[in-house]
This record gives C-alpha cells, structure tokens and sequence, in this order.
C-alpha cells in the first residue's frame, strides 16, 4: 500500500509495507501526521465519508468540533506523551459523530517529528451509552418519584432498595430500611404472611397480587401489593419488586359516595317531583318512578321520549330540546311547563326545570330535569284570573270612581268612572296626590277621613274635589287600608258623586 496524497516518500519504504500489512484488513483508520499537524498518510478510507485525497494536507483540527479541539488528551498527544481519547469529528454529511482515538508522537527516518492516530467510529456505542443513561435516570425518577411504595427484598426478605413513598409511609427515609428484614418491619403475623407469599412467587416465578391492611407508625392504611421477580441474564430469580400503592383515600372517598349516594338516593326516594335524564339522542336515560305515579300508572321506558306530552306542547319541547343541543346549554330554558296525558285520559300539567348534564370528562352528555306535578297550582291561577275578570268588570263598570294609590300616595289604578267624571287621565294624577283634588275648605275632613281609614281601616266624608275644568263637584269619600300579595300597603277609595245641594 502507497501513501493517499503528497509527501508519500517521506514515509520508508519498509515503514509503509509493514503498515499496509498491519492494517489493510482493520476496521481502524491509521493516521500518519506530519509536524505541521497536516494529514501525510491514511490507511483506508476514514470512517466519517472523506475519501483520503480528500483529507490529505488538511489539518485534523479542521475536522473538530470546537469543544474538542482543546482537548487535555490531544494535548498530551502532541507533547510526545501519548494517549487516549474520544472526539467529535464532522462527518462528510454534515453531522458530528464520535470517534475514539489513541496515538503517540515519533521521530521518522528523516529526522522529523510525526505523529501515528488509529482511529474507531465508536458514534453508535455513544448513542447506546447515552440511552442507557437516559433510561437509567428515567427509571430511576419513575422509582423514585412513584405514587406507589417500591421495594427490592431478596429471598431472605432482606430489604436491598426502597424509594421515598415506601420509606414515607413506614414512618422514615429509605437509609433507615436498607438492610432491614421484613421480620424487623411489621409484626410477626404480618411479617410472616408477606415472607409466604414472597417465597411463592421465589419458588413458581409467578407474580402474585393482593390486597392487604397494616398498622404503621402514620396510621392504618390498605395497599393494592403486587410482587414480580427479578431475573438475571440467565432468567435466575435474584429478587423480588413489591410494589404496593395506598387506596386508603380511595376506600374513605368511596365509603363517602357510597354514604351520600344512599342520602340523595333516600331524598329521591321521598320527595313528590319526578328525576329525569335525557340523552342527546332524546332517549331517557334515568327517571324516577314518581313521573309514572304523577301519570296515574302510565309505563315509562328509556324510549318513551316525549310521547306523553299535549301535542300542543311537544313542539315547543321539541324546539327547545333542538335548540339546547345545538347551544350546548340550556340557558334559555331555565324553566318551562307543559301538558302531560294522565292514564285516566285527561291531562295535567307539569313544571320542568333542565339543566346541563356532563360526564366525568366535562363533555355534555345530555340534560337533567326534575318535574312537578302544578295542575293544582294551574287550576287555581286560573280561578284567580277568572275572579279577577270578573271583578275587573264590575269595578269597571261602576258608577262610582275607584283609585288605588301607594304608601307614597302616588295612583296605581283608577277605573273609567273616574276617568270620566274627574277628567284625569292617569298620566294627569301622576303629579297630583289625592288631597290636591280638595276643595280648601274641605282639606282638614279630607285629611281626617283619609287618616282615620288608614288608621282605623275605614271612613267616610262628604267633600268637594275639583275637576279637571276647576269646576267643584259634592262627592262622599271612602278610603280603606289594605296589603297586596307582596305585603305592601295600599289604599283604596271609593268616591260617588251627590247630586247637587
């Protein structure tokens, strides 16, 4: 083999054939630098893509990357004293890839000082080193930072490793358990029944998993415990990992939900308004059975939807129910009432009010309601308008004027008659109180009456009230005390016109 590149003939003839020889089937690059540090002979084409015309009479610096090129172990290479080292070199296309170099300086038949590199492509065992690590430190975080308590025990139930969580909840920190037998940790009953098992699982190399309850230091606590071997290269059992994660939160949350469930599952039980689910698909997906009783016995199904409701207000229902998909709320329809059919053929009415129901995910899901049976409630909302037509009728209708005023002594009501006597018109008596109707002569009787009504919850007077032309007309004035619905005191009064004296 013959040197790649200028300054071939400075290497010797018997030099240069017992390198060929050497390293013409090695899968090592040979490197022969001359003092100025430039490339002068290399044995095969180098491992990073250069083919060696190339490389020859470039400086290997060239080739470095810039945080290896002050390398002590390079260093040490160029002061003659030799060594090893590992490097970033730039490949061909670009990228850095490791290469591991050893070399040492020598003297050539010349007299000059050189310097021999062999060198290994070692880029794929970095790679590997370095997932080894990552994994290393991955898993190591994972044991560490574990909800569940981790142990490695040996056959004797030695304890060999223990994270933060299983030295937590034994009431120290994992120092304090290394080396420590299970016989050392928990009672003789429970240290006894965990060895067994663990000797099991030693013996058949089968995990096993349970459930178990211990009294530690901290307090009572239940582990769901699962224990796996550990094998060596030769699939020989020389451990065990037990890893045990605490539900005793979870046992107390779901002793909780199972407490509220049977509250609410009782409160649903007894109260008169009927539960409902509906889907977004319009199938039932819960009802109580008060809504079949509030029908007199009519069978509810999942598919039943809204085939009990007055055909009058299933469409409306049905909009809503549209419309409320399409919104994904119900917002707008806080509350609604509509016709049910009874088993007996008649129809009474319900109150609904749904609201949004989501699943544990927070994804709608379909609505809630509860019903109410208000046909009572209708029935007498419609006697007290019927009642109040009626009454609304006669006092129209009477010979007599009719006001109703406030506590601030501002009208609230006032029928024909005294649109037509008086003269006023409602938006008139907005800025006039009754005593500003008196004659002045009369304003202390008024004054008394009025008082006396409110006082005494009636009185009566005879008294001249102007008109809306300043005309003075005789009338006898009635006032009475009452409270409305809403507890606020009103005054009603009564005037008939006398005829003239």
């Amino acid at each position: 083999m013959t040197s790649d590149g200028q300054g071939g003939d400075s290497i010797s003839p018997q030099l240069e054939d017992f390198l060929s020889l050497l390293f013409e089937r090695s899968a090592d690059t040979i490197f022969i630098i001359d003092e100025k540090f430039r490339f002068e002979f290399i044995s095969r084409k180098f491992s990073n893509g250069y083919p060696s015309e190339e490389l020859m009479g470039m400086s290997p610096f060239d080739l470095l990357h810039p945080d290896d090129r002050e390398s002590k172990e390079l260093r040490d290479i160029i002061k003659e004293e030799g060594g090893k080292m590992e490097l970033r070199v730039k490949h061909k296309n670009g990228e850095w890839e490791w290469v591991e170099f050893r070399g040492n300086s020598f003297v050539a038949q010349d007299g000059r000082k050189k310097y021999i590199l062999i060198s290994r492509n070692i880029n794929e065992r970095k790679k590997a080193e370095k997932q080894l690590i990552e994994s290393e430190m991955r898993y190591r975080s994972l044991f560490e930072n574990s909800e569940s308590a981790i142990t490695i025990i040996d056959k004797e139930g030695v304890f060999l490793l223990i994270n933060k969580k299983g030295a937590e909840d034994l009431g120290g920190e994992p120092e304090d358990f290394i080396g420590k037998t299970l016989f050392d940790i928990f009672s003789p009953e429970e240290a006894e029944k965990n060895f067994n098992i663990n000797l099991e699982v030693f013996n058949t190399g089968k995990p096993l998993g349970y459930t178990e309850t211990y009294d530690f230091p901290t307090g009572q606590k239940t582990y769901i415990i699962n224990v796996s071997p550990i094998k060596d290269v030769d699939e020989k059992i020389i451990a065990l990992q037990v890893s045990a994660f605490n539900i005793t939160d979870i046992l107390e949350i779901e002793q909780k939900l199972r407490e509220s469930e049977r509250k609410y599952q009782d409160i649903v039980e007894k109260t008169k308004d009927g539960i409902l689910v509906i889907g977004l698909d319009g199938k039932f997906k819960f009802f109580t059975h008060q809504i079949s009783e509030m029908l007199g016995g009519v069978e509810i199904t999942m598919d039943t939807g809204f085939s009990f409701v007055h055909p009058d207000d299933a469409k409306h229902i049905f909009e809503s129910f549209k419309s409320a998909i399409q919104r994904k709320s119900t917002a707008n329809d806080s509350t609604f009432e509509f016709r049910a059919k009874h088993m007996n053929g008649h129809y009474i009415w319900f109150s609904a009010s749904p609201t949004d129901y989501y699943d544990d995910d927070g994804n709608m899901i379909g609505f809630i309601s509860s019903l109410r049976d208000i046909t009572e409630q209708k029935k007498a909302e419609q006697k007290l308008r019927e009642s109040e037509e009626k009454f609304k009728y006669i006092v129209e209708n009477l010979n007599e004027m009719v006001g109703i005023f406030n506590s601030k002594f501002e009208y609230e009501y006032m029928n024909k008659a005294l649109k037509e006597i008086s003269g006023y018109t409602k938006e008139d008596l907005k800025t006039l109180k009754p005593i500003d109707l008196c004659h002045p002569d009369d304003l202390k009787l008024a004054t008394k009456a009025l008082r006396d009504g409110i006082i005494k919850g009636g009185q009566r007077a005879e008294i001249r009230l102007r008109n809306k032309e300043g005309n003075y007309i005789l009338v006898d004035f009635r006032a009475k005390l009452y409270n409305d619905m809403d507890g606020n005191s009103k005054v009603i009064m009564v005037i008939r016109k006398l005829e003239d004296r």
